[in-house]
């Protein structure tokens, strides 16, 4: 298992890609649309946010330019699971 999940944005150009990123990231079958509802249940579900101590995030920069709605949505993701599992180190890369 890696050590690490890895949500790269940097080409994010649409809803969909964002929203599959963010699923195939954490291990989660992208055969379906996903509303961020959905999207927050099966990621925090995921053994593989179970078992991996920390998430690298990079183009959120990028993201928040091209889609700030799913940006609000991925902070939000995000600080949830900074709640939810204090002991996870999440890394956002600026560039």
């Amino acid at each position: 298992m890696s050590r690490q999940i890895k949500i790269d944005m940097s080409f994010a150009s649409n809803v969909l890609y964002v929203r599959q990123t963010v699923a195939k990231s954490f291990g989660i079958s992208i055969n379906q649309e996903f509303t961020w509802e959905l999207l927050e249940r099966l990621v925090l579900d995921s053994d593989v946010l179970l078992a991996t101590p920390s998430i690298l995030v990079q183009g959120r920069s990028q993201l928040a330019i091209r889609l700030p709605k799913e940006d609000d949505a991925l902070g939000a993701l995000l600080q949830k699971i900074t709640h939810l599992y204090p002991d996870k180190r999440i890394l956002v890369m600026l560039h």
